[in-house]
């Protein structure tokens, strides 16, 4: 019955919308954390298509699929895409707990079950009532809440708040799944949870409003303490003939699991600590290995191939950075600079040089984590789930290269950026500055 009366509703609108039936391309305004930048938005049926940018040369375009109820993610750099189902809701408009993608992990050998609780977002809408005329369409004025509120023994204690005002309308026809979208993003780009203390994420709803394809909406947000507003404005909105393969999975390109993964650096560190409990198969580190472009033992180094063996990162900045995350992004810039980059990871000297002359590196890389800083950072679920912050961030290494068996280093230098609006966009600044010195130096000195 319920599936008659949308089909019903869908025919409704079709005939009382026809501008709603074309397909539609929408030029966008977006001022973030004091920053501003134009995309544009592509929407064909149920479907929409919009990218974006996580710092220098990292984007993520992003396809809603209200169709089939899922998010796809796609890194064109990496050729690498990730697909989130939306999750089903109940009766009353409350989704069950979801699992975070790790307790779908296969399960570690040991029978303790992992400590954890849920964290509750509840989300509401309502409708001013007030209508207006907006590119042809009629655009409703809607303003929603969105509180988180952990259990005690949730694992993530920090609780946000976020309230919209906006004006939406019902641009296409099926495209009504942007709720559902902004809980598959926050799934997605959730931080890694420790596998001995899990949270679920349950979402609940209220309020009869519908949202529907923001025209203009600003949203301020709180957490930790601090507040800040983000909001996009519809500059352009145009009737176009689009492509369905812009609104599908990607031919040629490789399905990924996380989020991390999708920005092509796998945890590789996580993920062997992980493979020493036994919860990951030997299947899966071998597909992370293959997607960090590490190192394996079968390859063989051919001619005139330059390759830098980089040795685990040392924290002097006694921050709580993801060290293992941070080689990964490194040995990525250096292979942008079109040579070979693989990890070391044994710690004394000797056995250094031991591994680097096993896997024919031809130089060793040594870096230092010197700063690490973002003042007035969100932390916590919503932090990861927004990128967000107030202030700069950070970032400096003092980094050193020796030729293999030698002693008395090729080159010794640093790199910093204090001007990062985002942490992936200074950490990429600063390795990108090593990688391209090291790189420079080796060719010289080989």
């Amino acid at each position: 019955m319920r599936r008659f009366a949308w089909a019903v509703f869908a025919l409704f609108l079709a005939a009382q919308l026809p501008v709603a039936l074309a397909d539609v391309k929408v030029k966008t305004r977006n001022t973030m954390a004091g920053h501003t930048s134009e995309s544009t938005v592509y929407i064909k049926g149920p479907r929409q298509r919009s990218e974006q940018s996580y710092g220098p040369g990292m984007s993520v375009t992003t396809v809603l699929q209200c169709d089939q109820k899922r998010q796809i993610q796609i890194n064109n750099a990496c050729k690498v895409y990730l697909v989130t189902p939306f999750g089903d809701e109940d009766e009353t408009g409350a989704e069950a707990a979801s699992e975070p993608a790790s307790a779908r992990q296969p399960a570690a050998k040991s029978s303790a079950a992992p400590r954890g609780g849920v964290v509750t977002f509840t989300n509401t809408v309502t409708d001013t009532g007030e209508r207006q005329q907006m590119f042809e369409f009629s655009a409703r004025h809607i303003k929603s809440s969105m509180r988180s509120e952990p259990s005690p023994d949730a694992c993530a204690k920090e609780k946000f708040s976020m309230e919209t005002d906006g004006w939406y309308a019902n641009v296409s026809v099926g495209l009504t799944c942007h709720t559902a979208a902004a809980r598959a993003s926050a799934r997605s780009v959730a931080p890694p949870q420790k596998p001995e203390c899990q949270d679920k994420m349950r979402f609940r709803r209220s309020g009869a409003g519908q949202l529907g394809y923001p025209l203009k909406e600003t949203r301020t947000m709180t957490a930790g303490g601090q507040s800040f507003t983000t909001s996009t404005e519809t500059l352009e909105l145009s009737r176009a003939t689009l492509d369905p393969a812009l609104f599908d999975l990607p031919a040629g390109y490789r399905e990924v699991s996380s989020f991390q993964q999708l920005m092509c650096a796998p945890d590789m560190g996580a993920m062997m600590a992980q493979a020493m409990k036994g919860q990951v198969s030997e299947e899966d580190m071998a597909a992370a290995t293959a997607a960090a472009g590490a190192y394996h033992p079968a390859q063989s180094k051919g001619g005139g191939v330059l390759r830098i063996g980089v040795v685990r990162l040392e924290n002097k900045a006694k921050s709580s950075a993801d060290l293992a995350q941070a080689r990964e992004m490194l040995m990525e810039q250096i292979r942008g600079y079109e040579a070979e980059a693989v990890p070391l990871d044994a710690t004394s000297p000797d056995d250094i040089q031991a591994e680097a002359r096993r896997k024919n590196c031809d130089f060793i890389l040594y870096t230092n984590l010197t700063r690490l800083k973002a003042p007035g950072k969100v932390g916590g679920l919503f932090g990861a789930a927004t990128g967000l912050g107030t202030g700069k961030y950070e970032a400096a290494v003092d980094f050193r290269l020796f030729l293999t068996g030698q002693s008395t280093p090729r080159l010794a230098s640093s790199a910093s950026n204090k001007e990062g609006s985002e942490e992936m966009e200074v950490m990429g600044s600063v390795f990108d500055t090593e990688a391209r010195e090291v790189v420079e130096e080796a060719r010289r000195k080989r």
